[in-house]
This record gives structure tokens, C-alpha cells and sequence, in this order.
């Protein structure tokens, strides 16, 4: 498939797939989304058109003023097919972590085809909270 003409990307709402907030120690966090599925209005504040051709997610980890050594917020995507039953596998080996410092924001990108995802952050800090985020882009 060749694209007729060059994409636009347009940047989502800051915060628009979960929404930035303490994610408390041991904890993990989920939200279901659509990029570029016809009908579907994307996230829960309809991020995404049917026109999507990807969707472009970052997620944000920022440390608190203590940080047990070692500590990270785990990510991980995964697909559905059906709108209820998400895979038990991550999508595309999207799996990985975002290494959490003190006071510091770390972030990460990665890009998704039209589809119906779950994305979920857990925060493996035994004993500190950690503020997190998600934020979708799309290009149409």
C-alpha cells in the first residue's frame, strides 16, 4: 500500500489515555482504546477518528523525592479482536520499562497500527507512589 499523500500527525491532549496522577506503590493502572477504527470515538475523551493510520502513544514516569533503587513503571500493550477478551500476550512485544528517578521525568514513544488496544502501567516501587501519564497522538 502507497499513501497518496504525506500524513498529518495531530498531538493528543496531554494526558488524554490516562490522565497524569500518583500511580501508588505495587500498583497498576489500564484503559482501553481504539487508533483509527471506524465508528470508534478512541479513549475515553474520543481521541481517534476512523481515519487514523497510526497512533502514536508516550507514556511519562516521574519519580517522587524517594525512589527505591531499582524501581520502574512496567509497560505493556495488548490487542483485542472481539471488544472484550484482550490478549494475554503483549501486542508486538510491546513490554518494557521506564526506569523511575528521583524527582526526574522519563518518558518513552512507540507507535501503533489502527486497532483496539489495552494499555497497562504497573509501578514496581515496593514502598513509593510514582506519577504517571499516557498520551495518544494520530496521524490521519
Amino acid at each position: 500500500m502507497s499513501l497518496q499523500y504525506a500524513p498529518t500527525f495531530t498531538n493528543g491532549t496531554a494526558g488524554n489515555l490516562i490522565a497524569s496522577g500518583a500511580l501508588t506503590h505495587g500498583a497498576t493502572t489500564t484503559t482501553n482504546f481504539y487508533v483509527g477504527v471506524s465508528g470508534q470515538s478512541g479513549a475515553q475523551g474520543s481521541i481517534t477518528t476512523g481515519s487514523a493510520i497510526f497512533g502514536r502513544v508516550q507514556v511519562w514516569n516521574t519519580g517522587g523525592s524517594s525512589v527505591t533503587s531499582g524501581a520502574y513503571v512496567q509497560v505493556q500493550i495488548f490487542s483485542t479482536s472481539d471488544g472484550t477478551h484482550y490478549d494475554t500476550i503483549t501486542y508486538g512485544g510491546i513490554n518494557f520499562q521506564i526506569a523511575t528517578v528521583a524527582s526526574t521525568a522519563a518518558y518513552q514513544s512507540f507507535d501503533l497500527p489502527p486497532g483496539q488496544y489495552q494499555i497497562s502501567l504497573y509501578n514496581s516501587d515496593s514502598t513509593n507512589s510514582t506519577t504517571v501519564e499516557a498520551t495518544l497522538g494520530t496521524a490521519a
